[in-house]
């Protein structure tokens, strides 16, 4: 993602000395010569790929020229997410889990987060622990908390890696030792899906 936004200001960069040095915007156009444009595609435009997809979804929820509107990013990040884009499922996660530009929905959430975990989002993998530890959106099930916070902290670092470690320890407290063992083992033979589709 930091490649991306360093990216788009490269962008932004080049067509502010084009601007400069020329005297000329490269924006002004002949009305009489120019075709329609159309700046932000439609929802029937859904011939583009999940990246560009979740650019825009991205510009509208942080803001990036455009004014922060949720409701936008939401559909953005939809239209990525059911095309299997983890981090868009992840983001569409995290808005139906704050109720922010969707009405509140931990179930929906829960079935995001499921989605981007299983391609191995850390940050999806611990707030899907948190869910079945806490009950909400799935069934509380400690187990599979412990397995989400074991893969989170397994594959995180710094800080996430820390707090999913702790809560991994936390939940592990609560299993019966088949319980542990069964879900060690379901670990060891983890490996993520890759779901983007074409």
């Amino acid at each position: 993602m930091k490649i991306k936004i360093l990216y788009f200001l490269f962008i932004l960069l080049c067509i502010l000395f084009m601007t400069l040095f020329t005297g000329q915007s490269l924006f002004s156009v002949n009305i009489a010569e120019s075709a329609p444009v159309q700046s932000i595609p439609t929802s029937a435009d859904r011939n583009k790929p999940a990246d560009s997809e979740l650019e825009f979804a991205l510009m509208y929820y942080y803001g990036f020229g455009v004014p922060v509107d949720y409701a936008k990013a939401a559909k953005w990040f939809h239209h990525a997410a059911e095309q299997g884009d983890a981090e868009a499922q992840y983001h569409l996660g995290l808005m139906y889990e704050e109720g922010t530009g969707v009405s509140q929905d931990h179930a929906e959430a829960a079935k995001w987060w499921q989605k981007a975990a299983e391609q191995g989002n850390v940050y999806a993998q611990k707030n899907l622990g948190t869910l079945y530890e806490n009950g909400k959106g799935v069934p509380r099930n400690f187990q599979s908390a412990y397995i989400w916070f074991s893969l989170c902290a397994a594959n995180a670092t710094g800080h996430l890696q820390e707090a999913a470690g702790d809560q991994r320890d936390k939940a592990a407290e609560k299993l019966s030792a088949d319980q542990l063992k069964e879900a060690q083992q379901f670990i060891g033979k983890w490996k993520p899906k890759m779901e983007i589709q074409d």
